[in-house]
């Protein structure tokens, strides 16, 4: 079974999400290689991971990096989590146009799509695995690089470490998986899109009619599926630590807040005090990349908000 294809699948808008640039169209021109087919090499200090802590396609693969211990032999290298006035196409890797990323010795992302293809003219999207040998972006697909890290690089892995992606499970995992993207991820993005009430309240209606099942289902067990914990786990925490920061507000999904729903709101929470969570969530700058978005403050709607207050992901 191509395991790596099947977890890959609609994973168009895991690529683009945190790339988006107004009147850009422009044609994938960066094929993703596999570990799975023995395509990429299994080496230590082989790679990095491009990656934003506003991002919620690319912090999964952030989280699960520290997760199984990968960050010891695979790099990660963070973007800055504004655009750079005037460059609505790629991310720096610093405030400042001359900061360089310590691995890569690069200032923006765009340079490493640029090595994998001369021509590339896209959007330079993050996550993004990087060959540090070539410079060339290898893997920029969330969805395989979940999956292939959690299974092809497993003699890297100490065996006490999850086991994110099972093959007894995987099935239950894709559909779950489907089920935030379709009903959590897309829908926050397609409600600002709205043209009607009707059309606005029916999107409402979807995205807390699955938060509904996801607060039925942890009401017997601490993990999504079950007691153990999965893919799809670090799939929804990034949607959860995103709800009462930004889409509540921004997006208008207001119907009640996380708290007021208290097996999500407790699960989030005791995610977020694992250390690989923790580490990877960073609330201004989620805030940032949805709000204020570029460097430039354009007017009211791009001010940075002074709250929410995000003092209770503290306690437990």
């Amino acid at each position: 079974m191509n395991n790596h294809k099947k977890a890959g699948r609609d994973d168009q808008m895991s690529k683009n999400a945190c790339a988006w640039q107004p009147q850009l169209e422009t044609a994938e021109q960066v094929r993703d290689k596999s570990f799975a087919t023995g395509e990429l090499p299994l080496e230590k200090g082989r790679y990095t991971l491009v990656w934003g802590a506003f991002c919620p396609w690319a912090t999964p693969v952030a989280i699960l990096l520290d997760l199984l211990h990968l960050d010891q032999v695979i790099g990660k290298s963070p973007v800055y989590a504004l655009r750079h006035t005037g460059v609505d196409n790629d991310w720096f890797f610093g405030e400042k146009d001359s900061e360089l990323d310590p691995l890569l010795q690069i200032n923006r992302l765009s340079k490493s799509y640029q090595k994998t293809e001369s021509a590339f003219t896209g959007r330079a999207s993050v996550p993004a695995l990087v060959d540090l040998k070539t410079g060339k972006v290898v893997n920029h697909s969330s969805a395989q690089l979940l999956s292939e890290l959690s299974r092809q690089w497993k003699k890297f892995i100490p065996k006490d470490a999850p086991e994110l992606f099972p093959v007894r499970l995987e099935t239950q995992i894709l559909q779950t998986n489907q089920q935030i993207i379709t009903n959590l991820a897309q829908v926050s993005s397609q409600i600002e899109e709205s043209a009607t009430q009707e059309e606005y309240e029916r999107l409402v209606d979807q995205y807390f009619d699955q938060l509904a099942v996801f607060e039925k289902q942890l009401e017997a067990q601490p993990y999504l599926l079950g007691r153990q914990l999965t893919l799809s786990d670090l799939l929804l925490f990034v949607q959860l630590v995103r709800f009462d920061v930004v889409y509540y507000y921004k997006n208008k999904l207001n119907k009640q807040p996380l708290s007021a729903l208290p097996n999500l709101w407790h699960y989030a929470r005791r995610l977020y005090h694992l250390q690989a969570f923790k580490q990877n969530t960073d609330f201004l700058a989620i805030k940032q990349h949805f709000y204020q978005g570029t460097q430039v403050v354009a007017g009211f709607s791009n001010v940075l908000p002074v709250g929410p207050d995000v003092s209770a992901w503290e306690s437990r």
